[in-house]
Formats: C-alpha cells, sequence, structure tokens
C-alpha cells in the first residue's frame, strides 16, 4: 500500500494558494471596466444598475475582467436562474457561467435571499474573486428534491477567491464546492447555519483566518476526494461534528482551534482522512475518532491552551 505523507501535500498545497493568494491581494487593474451596483440610485453620485436584481443585471452586462463594485446597503433579490450539475438544478439569484469577475462590496453589504429560495452566488466554469460581503437568510423551497437552493456560494468547477465575508443563517451549506474547483478562502466567517463548508469530487480549497460556529451540522464536510488545507481558523459548537471526512477526502489542519462541537471535534468514516498539529482541540463531546476504519491523524506537536489571537507556531 503505498503511504502518503499528508503533511507534505497540505504544505503544498498552501504554497500553491499562497501564490494565488499574493497574485490576488494586488490591486484591482486600473484598466478594468467597472460596473457599480445601488440599491437606491438616490443615494449614490453614479450607479450602473439598481435595485435588489441588480447584481445579476451587472454580471450579465460584465466582460471577463470587469469588477463589479456593490456599494452599501441591503439587497434582497426576487428573480433567480438555474444551471444544471448532474441530474440537479442548481439555483442561484446571482448566476456566473464563464467569466472572469471580482465582486467587491463597499461599505456595509447585505445580501439577504428572505424573499424566495435560492443559493447567494452559484459561479460555474469561472473565475470569481468575492470581497467584503454579507451573505444571509438563504433557504430552501422543498428540503430535498432536485432543485439545490438555500446555500450561500455554491462554486462548480473554475476557481474562487473569498475573502472577508461573512455568511449566516443559511438553510443548507454556506459554502458549497463541486467539480475540480480550486477555492482560496481567507477571513471567512460562517455562524448559525446548517452546514459550514462542503467540499466534493476532485475540489480543492484552502481556508486561513476564519470562523465556522453554531452549525445544525459539521463546520466542514469533505467528501469523494475533496483535499481541504486549514491553517489558523476555528471551528466552534457545531451541532455534528467540528470537522468530518468521508469517502476519500483528506483534510489537514495547522495552527487552529476545534471547540466545543458535538459529538466529535474531528470525525471520519469509510476512507476519510484528518490530519492535525499545532492545533487546540478542547471542550468537545468527544475530541477524536480513532480507529483502523476513522482515520484521525494527530500530531506530536498538539497545542495545550487556546492560541488566539493567533500568531505564528
Amino acid at each position: 500500500m503505498q503511504i502518503i505523507n499528508w503533511a507534505l501535500v497540505a504544505y503544498a498545497m498552501t504554497v500553491a494558494f499562497s501564490s494565488a493568494s499574493a497574485a490576488g491581494s494586488d490591486p484591482v487593474d486600473a484598466g478594468a471596466t467597472a460596473l457599480i451596483v445601488c440599491v437606491d440610485a438616490s443615494k449614490f453620485e453614479h450607479c450602473d444598475f439598481t435595485g435588489g436584481d441588480a447584481i445579476q443585471q451587472a454580471v450579465d452586462a460584465a466582460e471577463s475582467g470587469a469588477v463589479v463594485h456593490i456599494k452599501s446597503g441591503v439587497y434582497q433579490p426576487k428573480s433567480y436562474r438555474d444551471t444544471p450539475l448532474n441530474e440537479l438544478q442548481i439555483r442561484g439569484y446571482t448566476l456566473i457561467e464563464d467569466k472572469q469577475l471580482t465582486i467587491i462590496g463597499e461599505g456595509e453589504v447585505v445580501i439577504d435571499g428572505s424573499l424566495s429560495a435560492a443559493n447567494g452566488f452559484v459561479t460555474k466554469n469561472s473565475q470569481v474573486s468575492f470581497k467584503n460581503l454579507n451573505l444571509q437568510n438563504f433557504k430552501w423551497g422543498i428540503q430535498e428534491d432536485d432543485i439545490y437552493d438555500g446555500h450561500g456560494i455554491f462554486i462548480i468547477n473554475g476557481e474562487s477567491k473569498i475573502a472577508d465575508v461573512s455568511i449566516q443563517k443559511v438553510q443548507k451549506m454556506a459554502l458549497s464546492v463541486h467539480g475540480n474547483a480550486k477555492v482560496d478562502v481567507t477571513n471567512l466567517t460562517i455562524t448559525d447555519s446548517h452546514l459550514g463548508v462542503w467540499t466534493n469530487d476532485d475540489s480543492n480549497v484552502s481556508i486561513s483566518n476564519s470562523e465556522f460556529s453554531g452549525s445544525e451540522s459539521a463546520g466542514l464536510a469533505a467528501y469523494q476526494r475533496s483535499q481541504v488545507v486549514i491553517w489558523q481558523s476555528v471551528f466552534q459548537a457545531n451541532q455534528d461534528d467540528g470537522l468530518f471526512a468521508s469517502d476519500d477526502a483528506r483534510v489537514s489542519v495547522t495552527q487552529s482551534v476545534v471547540l466545543n462541537n458535538k459529538p466529535y471535534g474531528l470525525n471520519a468514516d469509510e476512507n476519510g482522512a484528518i490530519e492535525i498539529d499545532k492545533s487546540y482541540v478542547s471542550g468537545n463531546d468527544t475530541d477524536f475518532v480513532v480507529d483502523k476504519v476513522k482515520r484521525i491523524n494527530v500530531g506530536a506537536t498538539m497545542l495545550n491552551a487556546d492560541p488566539r489571537p493567533f500568531t505564528a507556531l
């Protein structure tokens, strides 16, 4: 049997995502087309699109490479669109397909999904950066059917960067990642939702400086062949595991906190595996599940106290 050093895999993924993040952290290209979205045009000097559905209108008008600036306010979209994923239809208030876009909130931007049943954003075969957004109250129409709704951000293939985003009170998964998507997450806060981060297929996700708390299910659940690298993040008070891995999914956790989760801090089944080191795990009903099937690999340099505020270890 081939033995894989998941610490080296995690390091390689972290380096790759860090390089991508560094590139993405540069100022927006001054030559990029800028589109301005407002809830109420009377409050701003210039708006290209206004109203609750203005974000989708801006996405439709945008050429690849454009920047969509969302002015402060509470956006409550009513219209939605569907896109297929296998036998399912993924329903989104804002659907982005085959484009490269940057979506930036300016000031306090709230996108509220309470007026209908859909996902906040759906990206498919696209490169999208999300920054400074607050998403809340996304819900499903029928709990179990062929329409996938009630998620915060739903990513299918492509690449995405998520920074300085909060998602709360979402009836399904706050962040869903599918296909061969590559997602770089920093400073994401997910609270009081059904499930925090859900990874599937062959997706790769890097998470740093983020917090996941109060989920009805897990803070993070990884399935199929997805791989997740987590650094300096917190999983707290989730009701169906802090972190969970199944199928052939791999999760690597360093310099993080797993605190007061039920029933397990870290759990795995099938061939799923979680590797954790330089982290603080405490106060969970059961901290680790360790046996021949449930593969939780605990490193030799675990912490005996909460390291927050985080510093380099």
